[in-house]
């Protein structure tokens, strides 16, 4: 049987024939007598063909089936000769030792089906200790959303598999390192693909970092993370999946990692390009929650006296933000993060401004949806925050007029509530505090209160008159 395997493989038949012709002849023999030679021997041409790549330029899931057929039928001779070595080796495998991208993953595929056949063996424990050792090596070695994925199902039918104490940390960085390079592709399919996968992985780095004790593996992810976002030299942007990892990190101890970077002399471009990429992660669609520590981060800033950053953020991303409303799948998440930094930006109009012209198309878009009475009430209390611009606002008015306007007390509310967000110390941020850092000329200039820009034109003018 294995001389017929490998005439097979060798021959000069169509990849669709040699499929064919080993699924019939040698799967559907798995369960025949053999010899225990001639089953060793397709043990290895197979296990070379997955692992390897250096057998056949057929796929290489079409080498586990066969691997798998005759170990499942031949147990005895798979315990004898799958050592803890041999495992350690295929797991050793790197890029430039693999001549086809999905060996990678079908070698995982391979072992968590070894391990499946093997579990009730004396030697399943030693091998998930081999597993557990190795994986973090395999991981880093192989940046692949679809290995990283094999390995999370892995480990979650099998959890000894899951490495501890630091080499956990590592694991989980690595993960961090994989998702911040996986690319989205174009096509619905393997769109689809990505998302599923993400998933699975999610689903592993959640069993691990919702421990409470693994504070230490939370932080370090988290760290992980906030390095990746805040290389500004980097050769290209780091993936929106990464989105997905704020959704299993706690909140709570990601605001006491994140203080430190805030508080640190950061970069205040820095913190911009971290804010930005946090903002753009809202659209993966497995990123319900990042708006949570968008908020997060910019009260933190707002805390640090770091206020021109915010301005210019929210005048950077409000465009953005405000266009996402249009998509039902990420709507309410846009639009809790659209009021925040609307509502807390009360000094300067100008966010409010980009986006006035096109909320009256907005609210017709969102017309049977509840979210349209929400921007609705949150423009009325702009137009209290922001008043003196009547050729501005005239056109918005009229789409207004279906919805509930609420009453003056609810707007002061509102209004309040949100300043509270800009306070320091308690204090609340007035008007004496601007939200403007001087310049590299040490000047800075006068807020425009809705009708004042005359005025601080020419109160700006008189002031650079030295004579």
């Amino acid at each position: 049987m294995d001389q017929i395997l490998l005439g097979i493989l060798k021959s000069d038949h169509p990849p669709t024939l040699q499929q064919q012709l080993i699924e019939k002849l040698v799967v559907a023999a798995a369960d025949s007598r053999l010899s225990q030679k001639v089953c060793v021997d397709i043990l290895e041409i197979s296990s070379n063909w997955v692992v390897y790549s250096d057998v056949t330029e057929l796929p290489c899931s079409l080498g586990v089936k066969v691997f798998l057929a005759f170990a499942g039928c031949n147990k005895a001779v798979l315990e004898s000769y799958v050592s803890t070595d041999r495992l350690a080796s295929w797991m050793s495998v790197t890029k430039a030792t693999s001549s086809k991208p999905d060996n990678r993953s079908a070698t995982v595929v391979l072992i968590r089906g070894i391990l499946q056949l093997l579990t009730s063996q004396q030697s399943f424990l030693k091998l998930s200790n081999v597993v557990q050792r190795m994986a973090v090596t395999y991981v880093r070695e192989h940046l692949d959303i679809r290995v990283l994925k094999d390995i999370s199902l892995l480990m979650l039918s099998y959890r000894g598999c899951i490495p501890q104490g630091y080499p956990k940390e590592l694991f989980c960085s690595a993960a961090v390192q994989t998702l911040a390079v996986t690319e989205i592709p174009h096509d619905m399919h393997g769109f689809a693909r990505v998302v599923s996968d993400v998933k699975t992985v999610m689903q592993l780095l959640f069993c691990i970092l919702s421990n409470e004790s693994d504070v230490k593996c939370v932080v370090s992810s988290i760290r992980t993370l906030y390095e990746i976002v805040a290389s500004v030299d980097q050769c290209r942007q780091p993936s929106v999946v990464l989105g997905s990892v704020l959704e299993v990190l706690p909140l709570e101890i990601g605001a006491r990692v994140m203080q430190q970077f805030v508080t640190l002399d950061t970069e205040v471009s820095v913190l911009r390009v971290v804010l930005g990429y946090m903002i753009d992660w809202l659209l993966w669609p497995l990123s319900g929650s990042v708006y949570k520590w968008v908020i997060m981060l910019m009260k933190q800033l707002t805390a640090e006296g770091k206020y021109s950053l915010i301005v210019q953020v929210t005048e950077d991303k409000v465009d953005q933000v405000f266009k996402k409303l249009a998509i039902p799948l990420v709507r309410e998440r846009h639009m809790r993060l659209l009021s925040f930094i609307l509502l807390s930006c009360q000094i300067s109009p100008e966010p409010f401004h980009k986006i006035v012209g096109n909320i009256p198309v907005m609210l017709q878009q969102l017309k049977c949806d509840s979210i349209a009475q929400e921007l609705a009430t949150m423009t009325h209390v702009l137009l209290y925050l922001h008043p003196g611009f009547p050729d501005l606002y005239e056109p918005l008015l009229d789409s207004l007029q279906e919805y509930e306007k609420p009453s003056l007390d609810q707007i002061k509310q509102c209004v309040s509530e949100h300043r509270l967000s800009n306070a320091i110390a308690g204090t609340p941020l007035t008007f004496s505090c601007l939200l403007l850092e001087k310049s590299e000329t040490g000047k800075t200039g006068l807020v425009n209160l809705g009708n004042t820009c005359y005025m601080n034109s020419t109160v700006q003018a008189i002031y650079m008159c030295y004579e």
